[in-house]
């Protein structure tokens, strides 16, 4: 890659999670493409991370690193546009992995069209089992995010025309829809990129986030009364969803969640590797 600009950025932002970007790193690293640059941004761990970039960077791998307090993990995504060189950047979390070897591969011809924005399906990670996750419609009311970042392959001009507010948990949704809106391509790419944990900061707060989701859409006055409808029901959903949950063990919880999957699951279904 040395002389010319890698086709991929692939951004991992990361604090006190140096197990967890292990795995990340090692599957970032096994993928077959090897025209991509790897950005580690580490807003100063005090668990060795640092050191750990250290050893990377020294070998012949295509890893740059930053450790260094930010803002926020927005703040930290924020640096790791400005710093990449790819036509396209990914967001990977520590602990996310890709779904095989050969993601990288396969998207490149969709890269190839230009798209402001590539986007495949996902896999959810639980604690008994894996949900396959596939990307709604672009033509249905948005309600929040309609695939997940690590899905999300973005031309790195339009990260830097739309950087992200951190104003919400949800950004990368304000972010997404507000370049959707503005009448930028989105092309699919039908197939699962990325795995990653049932344990993030979104999936903690989901009331919070449908009503974040909500309010973004209104910004964009695209609230239309069957969207607010729809809002008003899923909003009343996650309540008695969330009420539920709290009254459960999280084992039993999630076999309720499989057994829907299972019997009643649409774009979503049980993953086997």
């Amino acid at each position: 890659m040395q002389g010319t600009m890698p086709l991929i950025s692939i951004v991992t932002v990361c604090y006190k999670a140096l197990e967890s970007l292990k795995k990340t790193v090692q599957s970032v690293l096994n993928q077959e493409f090897r025209d991509f640059e790897y950005w580690i941004i580490d807003a100063a761990s005090p668990d060795g991370t640092a050191n750990y970039l250290q050893g990377l960077a020294a070998e012949d791998t295509p890893i740059k690193w930053v450790s260094e307090p930010d803002k926020g993990i927005y703040d930290a995504m924020n640096k790791g546009i400005r710093r990449a060189e790819g036509s396209y950047i990914l967001f990977m979390n520590a602990g996310d992995l890709f779904v095989n070897t050969s993601v990288l591969n396969r998207i490149k011809i969709y890269l190839e069209q230009n798209a402001a924005l590539v986007y495949g399906d996902y896999v959810v990670q639980n604690t008994r089992f894996k949900e396959l996750v596939k990307a709604e419609s672009l033509q249905s009311p948005w309600l929040g995010m309609k695939f997940c970042h690590q899905s999300t392959f973005m031309r790195r001009d339009i990260a830097l025309r739309y950087p992200f507010s951190g104003h919400y948990i949800t950004s990368d949704f304000e972010q997404i829809f507000a370049i959707y809106c503005a009448g930028e391509p989105f092309v699919y790419a039908p197939f699962p990129v990325a795995i990653f944990m049932h344990d993030g900061l979104s999936t903690k707060n989901k009331l919070k986030i449908r009503l974040e989701s909500q309010e973004i859409v209104q910004k964009q006055d695209k609230m239309t009364s069957e969207t607010a409808r729809l809002f008003g029901k899923l909003i009343l959903r996650t309540r008695l969803i969330e009420w539920v949950r709290a009254g459960l063990p999280n084992w039993f919880f999630e076999l309720l969640y499989m057994l829907k999957i299972r019997f009643l699951g649409s774009k979503k279904s049980i993953y086997k590797d």
